[in-house]
């Protein structure tokens, strides 16, 4: 998974920004499960998202996840460098 991430990040931009490998998995996980718990932070001048953690996903969902991001990674040209996403 994080090898097929890494890849996301270097090759692609969400909403013409540059994101972490970090921040594509939650993205993907977001779209995977369709749920986000948004709170603001300590200082009220920005939000944290309080999704679920990928070591939480089942291997069915881990499975969906690998598929949605290589479905997503096909359609936007990204080339994976990992057997991973096979």
């Amino acid at each position: 998974m994080w090898a097929m991430l890494t890849d996301i990040a270097t090759q692609a931009r969400h909403h013409g920004t540059r994101l972490a490998a970090e921040d594509w998995k939650l993205i993907f996980l977001d779209a995977l499960r369709k749920e986000m718990r948004i709170v603001p932070n300590l200082e009220g001048n920005g939000f944290v998202n309080l999704g679920r953690s990928s070591s939480n996903l089942t291997k069915e969902e881990m499975r969906d996840m690998i598929e949605l991001m290589h479905e997503w990674g096909a359609r936007n040209k990204i080339i994976f460098h990992d057997g991973e996403q096979s």
